[in-house]
């Protein structure tokens, strides 16, 4: 279960000024407490240049892309591995999928599909929430208007995606990057009484920066971290939440799914040979090398010449045999 956003101090203070938002809110057939809130953030030109770059794929268009797109949130020692839309959906799982429903009516099917310039859309939430994205040469404008609590999440999500698609210029040392709410100021209040019903509306404006930071020096990877191998430039969302592993200890790695994981391996079959449980490819393997739990820890094996791992490669002893069936119901992290 993931953790939620409200644990993580100061999420909603920024943006609402009035701490956590009663989640009855939601219930109201209209909203009694209306915010407004305008951001802008570059981050869409940024992704079209890594698109243009052959860093990312294009198919289809990018409102595709940006969906499918892997994410890295937590911090380098415990993190997770999920698609932007996976992550949208696990940690605001009422408003996330309609946030980026939102983003991808303002990039789909334009006439340059890996790089809009510019569109306008507007969308509508079943709790009346509504939110208006305008896409201006590669930055977006995001306008909202609701309850204080779908408010509140809309900039979280939006702080999140700017950090998560944000590229970073280095390609051996890990980047963390982290949203900040600033140039924030009062547009305009109102108090206003209806059929004995009071509602009180307020206009925000803010934009939303982005913080990143990168690790010192040219240090070999520590162990637990062999999933680094992975990723070229990778960017770590910090201060998000990620799903709880309350049976392991700290700094046991990345979690993702056992899907993803043989994709990135390039070791499409779970296999035993010999007594372990492995999955192997052409210059990669990746071994069970404990389960707690439903949770299987794994260490990936890399030969970084490119020649082939053999299944008597002595590094695959070091793994263990685990059941296939409850390999394929875990939780997989890999460290």
């Amino acid at each position: 279960m993931a953790a939620c956003p409200s644990n993580v101090p100061g999420w909603e203070e920024p943006v609402v000024f009035g701490g956590p938002a009663d989640p009855s809110l939601m219930e109201w057939a209209a909203p009694p407490d209306v915010a407004v809130v305008r951001g802008d953030s570059n981050v869409m030109s940024d992704v079209a240049r890594e698109i243009l770059a052959g860093l990312l794929p294009v198919r289809k268009d990018i409102a595709t892309v940006i969906a499918d797109v892997i994410t890295l949130t937590g911090s380098s020692t415990d993190a997770q591995a999920l698609t932007c839309e996976q992550y949208l959906r696990q940690t605001w799982p009422a408003t996330g999928g309609h946030f980026l429903r939102a983003l991808q009516g303002v990039l789909r099917d334009r006439a340059e599909p890996a790089m809009p310039r510019q569109g306008r859309t507007t969308y509508i939430w079943p709790d009346r929430t509504e939110i208006t994205i305008s896409l201006q040469d590669g930055a977006f404008e995001l306008e909202a208007s609701g309850t204080a609590h779908s408010i509140a999440e809309i900039g979280q999500q939006a702080g999140w995606l700017s950090s998560a698609l944000r590229p970073s210029s280095n390609t051996s040392r890990l980047a963390f990057c982290s949203p900040r709410i600033c140039r924030l100021a009062l547009e305009s209040s109102s108090h206003s009484r209806t059929k004995g019903s009071e509602q009180n509306k307020a206009a925000f404006a803010f934009r939303i920066e982005t913080i990143t930071e990168r690790e010192e020096g040219n240090l070999p990877i520590p162990n637990g971290q062999c999933w680094r191998r992975f990723f070229n430039k990778p960017v770590i969302v910090a201060g998000y939440p990620i799903r709880r592993r309350s049976q392991l200890d700290p700094g046991t790695g990345l979690e993702m799914d056992l899907a993803m994981m043989a994709a990135l391996a390039r070791a499409p079959c779970l296999a035993t040979f010999e007594g372990k449980t492995l999955m192997k490819g052409q210059s990669a393997a990746l071994v069970p090398t404990r389960r707690v739990g439903n949770m299987v820890i794994w260490h990936l094996i890399v030969n970084e010449d490119g020649s082939r791992v053999s299944y008597h490669d002595p590094r695959i002893q070091l793994g263990c045999l685990t059941d296939l069936a409850s390999v394929e119901q875990g939780r997989h992290i890999l460290g």
